[in-house]
């Protein structure tokens, strides 16, 4: 009798353990379900404007360029990622203009690193992220009281404290609003982070502050640059990287484009000193070569006395003039040759600066 009990729920449990593995997946079925994570925000409706942005690097295609989608988006690989993803309402106060000039094949690789930034090696739960990590595009992101979230947190130098940038969204039950992906998951969050804003730093201003008085000198804008003690640095990196650019600086009015109404904004010394150690070396990789030529050049503009915004040659972006600064950059100085001036900043430009 006991003997036949037993086998009866043996049977039993055997059942129940055959039924659950029939309806539970396993993990390797469970991905094959899934999506990757660029796919993943594809499909999610509050990340379209996210997505519009990686899919603006391939053209008319529809999809992601090359480098990210052969990256992030193929299920062949063994590689997974974390994206932090802003929603469609982090983008509601940029402009048309904005965008078109952020997916302007000349922005490609400002646009590039900014969404590299947003992406992390690995799948990370909530409690990997209470130790900070590293985007893959080289900035730091960090998590204060669990959502807060700031970007190089103590990195550089810089002239006041600069709080959280955006918050990981949450749900009903108070987690993070967390979508799995076959190679990942991707994170909803409220606002775009922006690294170089926090890498480069910010001056504090105020209204009252007036743009220096003009200081003329004889010769061309690259005698400025060259006759400048302050802009030695600059002047190094541009011969490194991009002499052209310096052949630029030199033409004057006759033989080019360049006018007096032509400025170049340009980093001093100090600028890069408030940088780590290793951020000249990186300036100067090969691999960084047209992202650290957008950003040193992005300072190239046209300025009238009295308007509020240089208009970027280079880009199209609009840096904006208020008091003595320059976007995030106090300027310190306004030296005017025969075919421009050049303005010299306390800080490195932020293209992004202000427009999320």
């Amino acid at each position: 009798m006991w003997f036949s009990v037993l086998h009866d729920r043996y049977r039993l449990a055997l059942c129940v353990v055959l039924h659950v593995a029939s309806v539970v997946a396993s993990p390797l079925e469970q991905r094959a379900s899934l999506a990757p994570v660029l796919t993943t925000i594809r499909d999610t409706p509050e990340l379209s404007v996210f997505y519009s942005l990686f899919s603006s690097t391939g053209g008319d295609s529809g999809i992601p360029g090359p480098a990210l989608e052969e990256r992030f988006n193929d299920p062949n690989n063994d590689l997974s990622f974390t994206v932090f993803a802003p929603t469609n309402d982090a983008f509601a106060n940029v402009s048309e203009a904005t965008f078109a000039a952020l997916t302007a094949q000349t922005s490609y690789a400002l646009l590039h690193s900014l969404l590299i930034n947003h992406i992390a090696p690995g799948n990370l739960d909530p409690s990997d992220l209470e130790n900070g990590i590293r985007a893959i595009g080289g900035f730091d992101i960090s998590f204060v009281a669990g959502d807060d979230i700031r970007t190089n947190a103590g990195v550089s130098n810089v002239a006041d404290d600069i709080a959280g940038q955006a918050r990981l969204v949450k749900g009903e039950d108070g987690r993070p609003t967390r979508i799995a992906a076959s190679n990942g998951v991707v994170y909803l969050i409220d606002h775009v982070l922006d690294g170089m804003y926090t890498y480069f730093g910010s001056d504090v201003g105020s209204d009252g502050d007036t743009l220096p008085d003009v200081e003329n000198r004889p010769g061309t804008m690259l005698d400025v640059l060259k006759g400048t003690p302050e802009l030695s640095t600059l002047y190094d990196l541009w011969q490194d990287i991009d002499p052209d650019f310096l052949d630029r600086l030199s033409l004057s009015p006759e033989d080019s484009s360049m006018a007096r109404n032509d400025v170049y904004l340009a980093p001093s010394n100090a600028a890069f000193d408030d940088l780590p150690e290793e951020a000249l070396h990186k300036v100067r990789q090969p691999s960084n070569a047209e992202l650290s030529e957008f950003l040193l050049g992005f300072g190239l503009g046209e300025f009238s006395e009295g308007e509020a915004v240089v208009k970027s040659v280079k880009s199209g972006f609009e840096i904006s003039i208020h008091g003595d600064r320059a976007n995030n950059a106090r300027v310190e100085g306004r030296i005017c040759a025969e075919n421009g001036c050049v303005w010299v900043l306390r800080r490195w430009l932020d293209p992004l600066f202000d427009i999320f």
